[in-house]
């Protein structure tokens, strides 16, 4: 079985000290697109960021912060497999977020417009966290002036 995750992320930096940057999300324009092998076909669908933020440094490459994923949100654009996606597989009705928590990234991150890295961290679901390394699609938009304090 393979699981394919991408961030796809649009972020304004609100603070900036040296190398590291804190971006918040913005929600409205940000999604997780997730494929996945099944017995003869492939499974595409999305789900909806509720909140988030990450602090990240470019010189060192560290990265924290945290995605929070409203798993209600999932879809497939199959009724049918969405609700057993909910009811059976997430149980969303018990665990409604799928958080998200980044530790590191790999590539270039640009300090503004598109890039595309890994990320890698942990994914908690059904209260239980594992490794997961994904790539993300990432828009920085700058928001007003940046200062160095």
């Amino acid at each position: 079985m393979r699981l394919a995750l991408c961030l796809a992320v649009l972020a304004s930096v609100v603070s900036h000290a040296g190398d590291e940057r804190m971006l918040n999300i913005d929600v409205d324009r940000s999604n997780v697109r997730f494929t996945l092998d099944a017995t003869l076909h492939v499974v595409e669908g999305t789900f909806a960021l509720e909140r988030g933020y990450l602090v990240f440094d470019a010189s060192d490459g560290t990265l924290r912060g945290s995605l929070v994923v409203d798993g209600n949100t999932g879809e497939t654009g199959n009724a049918k497999r969405d609700k057993k996606m909910h009811g059976k597989v997430l149980e969303t009705s018990f665990y409604p977020n799928i958080v998200f928590r980044p530790r590191g990234f790999r590539g270039a991150l640009a300090p503004s417009g598109a890039s595309r890295v890994q990320v890698e961290g942990t994914l908690k679901l059904h209260d239980d966290e594992h490794p997961l390394a994904v790539a993300a699609d990432v828009e920085v938009e700058l928001v007003g002036t940046l200062s160095a304090p």
